[in-house]
């Protein structure tokens, strides 16, 4: 069971907005567990940690979500905190996490936020293979009170577009996991649409 509620905050010039969302869910874990999930409206594991099997637990969430767009920077930010009961051995668990992104939109590229998706619109113009977003972002996510460890991740990338809806992301991440090793991953992603 989900609620959600979204304001479009005042304009304060035509051409910037903010917007401001949240939400509150209670989840049984049943067979499949449960998963801590940054947007469990929408249907997509994409912002998904798999909590494992946690059959007959159940969890109560809030998230909060704050985006202010310009024509030369967007900031957004998602925090999200659940509290599970029915964890063994330790009964009872709240993970929480959050991101910042910082996008910086170039080369005639603009952007718009879009209230019915709670996401960005795919950019209002483009200009084929010069417009361009360089994009920053930080995370973090304790997983500890659910058995699993504190991780933080800094993010910089680059996104050429190619057209309104389609666009090459260069992106370079590092991720510093409690208790193991640092990871860099560099990922180079084609999205094209038609």
């Amino acid at each position: 069971m989900v609620g959600r509620r979204d304001w479009e905050l005042e304009e304060t010039t035509a051409t910037s907005r903010s917007h401001l969302g949240l939400w509150a869910m209670h989840w049984n874990g049943g067979a499949d567990g449960l998963r801590l999930d940054a947007r469990p409206w929408g249907g997509s594991r994409a912002r998904t940690v798999d909590s494992g099997d946690l059959v007959g637990a159940r969890a109560v969430g809030a998230g909060l979500e704050w985006s202010h767009v310009r024509p030369d920077w967007i900031l957004q930010n998602e925090t999200i905190v659940q509290r599970i009961d029915g964890l063994a051995p330790e009964g009872v668990g709240s993970p929480w996490g959050s991101t910042v992104t910082l996008v910086l939109p170039r080369g005639g590229l603009k952007r718009s936020w879009s209230a019915s998706r709670q996401a960005l619109h795919h950019p209002d113009h483009v200009i084929p293979h010069r417009s361009h977003e360089w994009v920053l972002r930080a995370s973090w996510l304790d997983l500890e009170p659910v058995g699993g460890s504190r991780q933080a991740e800094l993010a910089v990338g680059v996104n050429l577009y190619v057209s309104r809806r389609s666009r090459w992301m260069l992106h370079l991440q590092r991720t510093a996991v409690e208790r193991a090793a640092d990871l860099d991953v560099l990922l180079l992603r084609i999205q094209a649409g038609f």
